[in-house]
Formats: structure tokens, sequence, C-alpha cells
């Protein structure tokens, strides 16, 4: 029997210590082939290029509030 602690299955966690939060948004098809085209470009997923983008954002957005 190995020391080391079986590794969970599936996706890692998308952040340490925190709950996720489902939710959907609905965009045009258009916004939707531009959207998969620039992760497939970035090697990412979709949800995860959409995770980026709103980090950015709300990033963004505490720069503006100093």
């Amino acid at each position: 029997m190995s020391d080391t602690p079986a590794r969970r299955r599936g996706r890692p966690p998308i952040a340490d210590h925190q709950p996720t939060t489902s939710i959907c948004v609905r965009v045009s098809p258009t916004a939707y082939d531009r959207a998969f085209a620039r992760a497939t470009q970035q090697h990412l997923t979709v949800p995860e290029l959409l995770r980026r983008g709103l980090a950015r954002v709300l990033d963004d957005d505490d720069d503006e509030r100093d």
C-alpha cells in the first residue's frame, strides 16, 4: 500500500477554500463562436475564458475605486 494520499478524480477546484456558484450566461451564436475560437487559440475552455475575463474586469474595477 502506498503512503501517498489518493488523488481525487475529476477537475480540480476553481478556487481554494471557496465554494463556487453556478451561473447561466446567454450570448448570441456569433459571440459564442468568437469566444470558442479565442478559447481554442489559448488552449482553454469557454468557461475558463469567461472566468478569466470576469476576473480581469473585476480587477480593473477595483483599480478605478482607488
